[in-house]
């Protein structure tokens, strides 16, 4: 008889385990599709705050800035009757602050896309030459035009080698906010747009008179293929009408 029971309760405890095994199993599942709708709509919620905040395309979300000489303006309440910024826009703008531009005077041009800020430097010897920039631009359609008219090795010099900076300074005043917000949208410094940055431009806003120099220091490595070894990617300067450039970036995308 105990022996009976023994083997009922066997019986019993071993359908017991394959129904528990089966109800965990429906709820595990029941959970992992809750969790995977919850990543889903996390994802969903993602892309629409990008969306939202990345970048409005509308040109009053523009900051406009003057440069000229020692001097740096931020231009308040700047109105737009037109979506292109050509040489006119540029000379009533100087004429506003009763300066004459220069060959170097520069309009600064400040926007925030991908909880970043960046910025595109506007020369008057650009002006003069006919060089018209549409303020109603979308940065991420500028990101892909750049990258399907650009070489592969270009875009992964670009993408590796430049886009993170550890250190910048200029007279060792750490200036690395503003150095990361020039390196632009392609990581370049202006450089393939040829709206290229003088030192000078960020001594004026940073109130530096004379230049000892200036220093920055990529992130990544170089791998130099002739000598089959990683060199430091850097940048020093002490003339402040060089152009913010390596001798890389120069080699790599100007001159290749």
């Amino acid at each position: 008889m105990e022996y009976l029971v023994q083997i009922i309760n066997n019986v019993f405890f071993l359908f017991l385990g394959v129904f528990l095994s089966y109800k965990m199993n429906s709820i595990l599942n029941f959970l992992t599709i809750c969790l995977d709708e919850i990543l889903l709509f996390k994802i969903k919620m993602k892309k629409k705050y990008d969306e939202c905040i990345n970048f409005n395309q509308n040109y009053c979300n523009l900051e406009y800035y003057l440069i000229h000489d020692d001097t740096f303006i931020k231009i308040e309440n700047k109105q737009n009757t037109t979506n292109i910024f050509n040489f006119v826009i540029f000379q009533d703008i100087y004429n506003y602050y009763h300066i004459e531009p220069e060959p170097d005077s520069v309009v600064m041009l400040r926007f925030f896309y991908k909880n970043q800020y960046y910025r595109i430097y506007l020369n008057y010897k650009q002006m003069i030459d006919g060089y018209t920039f549409d303020l109603l631009f979308n940065p991420k359609e500028i990101i892909e035009n750049l990258e399907n008219n650009i070489s592969k090795e270009k875009l992964y010099f670009l993408k590796n080698e430049t886009q993170e900076i550890e250190f910048s300074s200029i007279n060792n005043i750490d200036c690395l906010k503003i150095i990361e917000e020039c390196n632009g949208l392609f990581f370049d410094f202006g450089v393939i747009k040829n709206n290229m940055i003088k030192v000078k431009y960020l001594m004026s806003e940073l109130k530096i008179k004379e230049l000892q120099d200036f220093h920055l220091k990529y992130k990544n490595f170089h791998f130099d293929e002739n000598k089959l070894e990683l060199i430091e990617h850097t940048i020093k300067i002490k003339d402040k009408e060089e152009i913010i450039m390596s001798d890389l970036m120069k080699e790599i995308i100007l001159e290749s």
